[in-house]
């Protein structure tokens, strides 16, 4: 599902829409209400619609300027869709690959990393400093009907140039060159999008669709290394405003352009012609189409809802490698959309601040610090809050679908797997000597948080949505552990234009860049795996290890607050783990210490068939007063229950499939350490006979 439209444009809030989108996508559209559209009102009509899973895109929108495109929401806090489970996709270029400048900016207002990931929606925008200067030299521009009867010519080597033109966004003047006299036009700063000149025209005259023009320019200082320049043929007519999209030919070294003018609908009669040089190079993009006719048009400004189809395409693809791959029906066998998130966040590029990428500063870093001076938008390593987890790779993310069992009916590199509250899964992956890099990413479609209604104050919309908390971490082989990224908030108070507060929202929060602060992963608390140590706003967690240590490493999740349920059996949250290596279960399941009161937590081991297995209990399992842990058999039989301590260090014989543990815990405040499972033996029925049987043929006469 793609979409390319603001969902709150007033607040920039988590909305009823975001809610209900939330919800569908948790239950994995296999609930009643499947489908979702917004009423008249703020609550949403409900309208039954199929159940095949389906990943959600949305665009970010394109307030992060310093015009907003909706509302006055601009620069940080400007996502204007705020869905914990769609992926939010940001505007970047796809030349120098850096932030569009007008592509909308997080953080969400109650903290979270937006956009997700970013992927081209324009094609290149120039990046000048103060004192740079950018040059268009041009030698003549002509005008003709039907391609031969010349009706406006501007010769500026014939010595009578027409330097008085009607409007311009530069000084021009004639400079002499090896070739002769040209129009030299340039800016010293550059504080527009574009440059642009204009001559007037006889308004007697007419300007047939059929007309061309040609014109012969070169470029000079500050422009990029293609040969062209993207720009606008602009025509007035008694001030009327016709635009004929156009893509100069332009180098260093003079070329000739001819352009015809089929984009105009009629015959107009236009008073002046001012042509257009942008800083900006947009995206080819459908038009409309008019009847038998459909063409592409030149978007010069290029936006987040050209972004956002391009995350859609890799998605689509995403689906048919995976059924090629099963060869399952994708209504009987599919991705989650958490997996499609997990798999394009895993495998995205980083992106880090560069000169590339001043454009355009940051209009709340202006406002705040007022101090004349342009100050741009700072990111670095890891995920931020201009760029998310960085930009979107196709191709690795269509590589990670591959190395498919069919016999277990999973991937080598991704899981998608199920958390209880409070319980802990472990997985193994190996790294290889030589290895860099080692990444693992954790997502997960959490239920929907509280949204905000007309009525309610600023405190619901800054107050955390996420409800469903996992973490992750890994551990290496010699028994260091590492931690997912996180990323501070930024401030939320409103500013004025003048850096003064504001009891209302001006579109500008009261940010320095010294509050802007870069992602971090470490952890030096003395509890190994502490709160303090994960992320508790996000649905996503990704753990970076650079030149990782050779050997098996850990992957370990745990269900921090796991409240809502949306696995088969309802005890679950499901999630999608991503690893660069093949993973391996563990088949690990234990209790997060201390557990937490008046909650069941269940770990099923899976044991052996037509086997004798031997299961040893930690020695630190306990259980608080009014608690027990019960043991059933894999047909649910009750197998003992054991409260305090008696299970602690205690090996137990079993000839069952599985073994499933469960502890009851009451609503007082005597809880204890809980239980683990140390180590498990197994031995087939079969193999235990051997000794007795070959005692016998040894000692007897065969």
């Amino acid at each position: 599902m793609n979409h390319s439209y603001a969902v709150d444009t007033a607040m920039a809030a988590y909305v009823t829409e975001d809610s209900a989108l939330d919800a569908s996508v948790f239950r994995n559209w296999k609930s009643e209400c499947t489908k979702f559209q917004p009423s008249g009102t703020t609550e949403m009509q409900c309208v039954e619609g199929d159940s095949l899973v389906k990943t959600v895109v949305f665009a970010v929108a394109n307030n992060g300027g310093i015009t907003p495109q909706y509302g006055v929401h601009r620069g940080y806090h400007s996502i204007l869709t705020n869905s914990k489970n769609a992926i939010t996709v940001g505007n970047m270029t796809s030349k120098e690959k850096v932030r569009f400048h007008h592509s909308s900016m997080g953080p969400t207002w109650d903290g979270r990393i937006k956009p997700d990931i970013m992927a081209p929606g324009a094609t290149s925008q120039l990046a000048a400093q103060l004192n740079d200067t950018i040059e268009i030299l041009i030698d003549y521009v002509k005008m003709y009907h039907n391609d031969n009867v010349l009706y406006f010519e501007q010769n500026f080597g014939d010595g009578n140039p027409n330097t008085n033109v009607e409007y311009t966004s530069c000084v021009p003047h004639i400079v002499e060159l090896q070739e002769g006299k040209v129009l030299k036009c340039s800016e010293s700063f550059k504080s527009l999008k574009e440059m642009v000149i204009g001559w007037p025209l006889d308004p007697s005259g007419t300007v047939f669709p059929t007309d061309t023009i040609e014109i012969r320019l070169k470029k000079g200082n500050g422009w990029n290394d293609f040969a062209y320049v993207y720009g606008n043929i602009n025509f007035w007519e008694n001030g009327r405003h016709n635009k004929i999209p156009a893509v100069w030919s332009a180098d260093t070294a003079f070329m000739i352009s001819k352009i015809p003018f089929n984009g105009l609908n009629s015959n107009i009669k236009a008073d002046l012609v001012r042509l257009d040089f942008s800083f900006i190079w947009g995206i080819i993009a459908p038009t409309e189409c008019k009847g038998d006719s459909c063409g592409y048009d030149f978007l010069s400004e290029g936006g987040s809802s050209e972004s956002a189809p391009f995350v859609s395409g890799i998605a689509a693809l995403m689906y048919q490698k995976f059924r090629d791959t099963t060869g399952d029906s994708l209504h009987k066998h599919s991705m989650r959309n958490s997996t499609v998130k997990a798999l394009m966040i895993h495998t995205a590029v980083d992106m880090e601040d560069s000169p590339l990428a001043h454009f355009a500063s940051n209009p709340d870093l202006d406002k705040a610090h007022h101090d004349g001076m342009p100050h741009y938008t700072p990111y670095g390593k890891g995920p931020d809050f201009a760029t998310g987890w960085g930009y979107v790779d196709g191709k690795a993310a269509l590589d990670m679908i591959s190395d498919y069992n069919k016999n277990t009916k999973e991937f080598a590199r991704f899981r998608e797997i199920e958390i209880g509250h409070g319980v802990e899964k472990r997985w193994t992956t190996t790294v290889s000597p030589g290895q860099n890099h080692l990444r693992t990413t954790l997502a997960w479609d959490d239920f929907p948080g509280r949204a905000h209604k007309d009525g309610d104050g600023w405190i619901t919309i800054k107050e955390p949505k996420l409800v469903n908390d996992l973490d992750m971490y890994l551990v290496s082989p010699s028994g260091q552990y590492f931690y997912p990224w996180r990323l501070d908030t930024l401030p939320t108070g409103f500013i004025d234009e003048n850096g003064n507060s504001s009891y209302t929202p001006t579109g500008f929060e009261n940010i320095h860049e010294t509050d802007i602060h870069e992602a971090y992963n470490g952890c030096s608390v003395g509890n190994l795996v502490g709160k303090e140590c994960f992320d508790h706003l996000n649905n996503v967690e990704v753990v970076d290890v650079d030149n990782p240590e050779p050997g098996r490493w850990q992957i370990v999740v745990l269900g921090r607050e796991v409240r809502e349920f949306n696995n088969a059996d309802s005890n679950a949250q499901v999630a999608t783990l991503v690893s660069d290596s093949a993973l391996s279960a563990n088949e690990h399941c234990s209790v997060v210490h201390n557990y937490a009161p008046q909650t069941d937590y269940r770990c099923t081991y899976a044991l052996g068939k037509d086997a004798i297995s031997y299961v040893t209990f930690d020695e630190k399992t306990y259980v608080g007063a009014g608690d027990d842990i019960q043991l059933f058999d894999e047909n649910g039989n009750l197998l003992g229950t054991y409260v305090e301590n008696q299970l602690a260090g205690k090996r137990l014989k079993l000839k069952s499939k599985r073994l499933t543990v469960v502890l009851h815990s009451d609503n007082d405040s005597s809880q204890g350490w809980g239980f683990d499972i140390t180590k498990i033996k197994v031995y087939p029925k079969s193999v235990l006979k051997m000794p007795f049987e070959f005692t016998k043929n040894v000692g007897g006469n065969p």
